[in-house]
């Protein structure tokens, strides 16, 4: 059996964004623009944060298939992804519930859903990264919140599972913790250098946000197809 490594991943990541630069780093594009769209509220950017996050997972196939019909590969993914997307954003509200419960601050619940920011005052005596980092800080947090929630509720394997064979929740987060436990090392390295990019990387360099979204599909796409057809295939 063909031995599974993180550096593998990274490799077959990179092999397969090489394969159609032009749609990859139009994608990275596409995700520039939207992500700082969901600015005027975090619920709306959390949605749709992990929403590009799973439906880049459907473009990255695409790719990977030669596929040109990228817009029926989106129709395809879009439910799914808004959905779970809509799961996690609930989630993150009952967390905001209880903390502005506990700090005497419930007048700042209902922000969660609207709060507008995009003034001229915000964008006054601010550097570009200042500015870069204002406008995808709610994105680069519901990028790690994903990855938590999914290794600690379901799975990394979880969307691929139920997007490509047709599992339901329960049993994608049965077989994707299986094949994490079966895996656990190179998953663990995955999971290392996400969280750890995120923090440090994204933090520097916000602009690197909607690059660091479409790799994120990208591995999590390479790790599902190596584990679950590539090892079924030898």
């Amino acid at each position: 059996m063909k031995q599974v490594t993180f550096s593998g991943w990274l490799i077959q990541a990179f092999e397969l964004a090489n394969k159609q630069p032009v749609v990859w780093l139009g994608s990275v594009v596409f995700l520039t623009v939207v992500l700082a769209l969901g600015r005027i509220s975090l619920a709306l950017q959390i949605v749709v944060s992990i929403s590009c996050l799973f439906v880049s997972v459907g473009v990255v196939d695409a790719i990977d298939r030669g596929s040109s019909d990228f817009w029926k590969t989106i129709k395809r993914h879009l439910p799914l992804a808004c959905l779970l997307a809509t799961v996690l954003m609930l989630l993150w509200f009952l967390f905001r519930v209880i903390a502005n419960f506990n700090s005497g601050e419930t007048e700042k619940i209902w922000q969660f859903f609207f709060y507008w920011e995009l003034s001229e005052a915000a964008f006054e005596d601010k550097t570009l990264r200042q500015i870069m980092l204002w406008l995808y800080s709610a994105a680069i947090v519901s990028l790690v919140f994903v990855i938590l929630m999914l290794n600690s509720f379901a799975s990394w394997f979880s969307y691929p599972l139920m997007i490509f064979d047709h599992k339901s929740w329960s049993d994608a987060r049965d077989v994707g913790r299986k094949a994490f436990a079966d895996n656990a090392g190179a998953i663990y390295k995955l999971n290392g250098f996400l969280l750890i990019t995120a923090f440090v990387g994204i933090g520097l360099v916000p602009l690197l946000t909607p690059l660091f979204y479409m790799l994120v599909s990208t591995l999590m796409y390479v790790s599902y197809k190596d584990i679950f057809v590539n090892q079924i295939n030898l």
